[in-house]
């Protein structure tokens, strides 16, 4: 189980909230092959104070919050060896851990300024989707984005 990403366990004196503002801000990439000028995004995150993660195909069956802050030795009993539905997530996707609102907002706002090509498939870790893998999480994006182009389409 990962709610709160297992730092209230360790740290009991600490609410939920608190607990989220002591994690270390991490940036994940999916398909960053498919982002025009792919070392731009790169190069904002290093600039930003990032070091940004690309996640690897065997990586998408480890449950969102262990990828982000599990324990490295216990990642193979996480990663599954069929990796064949890791070939549905076949878009850019980024996932952002462990930033307060306002260090969220700094940094969208800096990928725009800096003209980083937009990537739709955006989410933050949450406590509700910690325990999803990545291929969940894209689907839910997508449903999201369906979802949206369909409402978008009944109020014209």
């Amino acid at each position: 189980m990962f709610t709160n990403f297992n730092i209230l366990k360790e740290r009991p004196d600490l609410s939920s909230e608190e607990s989220i503002k002591i994690l270390e801000e991490k940036i994940f990439l999916y398909n960053s092959t498919l982002i025009d000028e792919k070392k731009s995004i790169d190069q904002a995150c290093k600039d930003f104070g990032l070091c940004p993660s690309h996640v690897n195909s065997q990586e998408c069956s480890l449950p969102l919050g262990f990828l982000a802050y599990g324990n490295e030795e216990r990642k193979e009993e996480y990663l599954k060896e069929d990796s064949l539905k890791t070939n549905l997530i076949n878009r850019p996707m980024m996932l952002i851990a462990g930033f307060t609102n306002q260090r969220l907002k700094e940094f969208l706002s800096y990928l725009k300024e800096k003209e980083i090509p937009y990537i739709a498939f955006k989410a933050v870790l949450t406590e509700y989707n910690a325990e999803w893998d990545s291929i969940e999480l894209f689907s839910e994006l997508e449903k999201d984005e369906a979802y949206f182009k369909n409402t978008k389409k009944t109020e014209e």
